[in-house]
């Protein structure tokens, strides 16, 4: 009987494992947790050993007002919102599809005060329009993160 509960026991863990990183569903959207998250030196490393900021494509997804004040080489600005990015034929999402292809990996970042809830949200988004996780990389604590550490921008 004691093996028996082990084993069950055990069962339990290993789905549970597989479901808190696979079956979670927000929104209505699954597996919005599926793309790469780089800290800023992180993901500046990844854009050169890709070829540079000329050979990646990079979506800021902050206010235009924001944009204006300083962003990355670049970088194209299709503001996200948790409304324009719900809707599949939405603002948000048709603007991307338009704006970058699904060929390339996305390099995605936003502000510090809305990256652990919108910036994921739309990351994982965008990584389900067919960019997948190895091709949509998201910088964690947002444009000032890159800011603080010194990397050039341009206004």
């Amino acid at each position: 009987m004691k093996g028996l509960k082990k084993i069950l026991f055990l069962s339990t863990l290993v789905l549970m494992a597989v479901c808190g990183t696979s079956c979670n569903s927000s929104d209505g959207d699954e597996d919005l947790d599926a793309y790469i998250k780089l800290d800023a030196a992180a993901f500046k490393a990844r854009i050169e050993s890709a070829g540079g900021f000329d050979a990646v494509q990079i979506l800021d997804y902050r206010s235009a007002a924001d944009f204006a004040k300083g962003h990355l080489p670049n970088a194209i600005n299709i503001e996200g919102t948790n409304q324009n990015a719900k809707d599949e034929n939405g603002e948000f999402r048709t603007a991307v599809k338009n704006q970058f292809s699904t060929s390339k990996t996305i390099f995605v970042y936003g502000s510090k005060a809305t990256n652990n809830t919108l910036g994921f949200y739309l990351s994982g988004i965008i990584s389900k329009m067919g960019w997948g996780i190895a091709k949509t990389i998201h910088m964690t604590n947002g444009y000032e993160s890159w800011v603080e550490a010194g990397y050039e921008t341009v206004k």
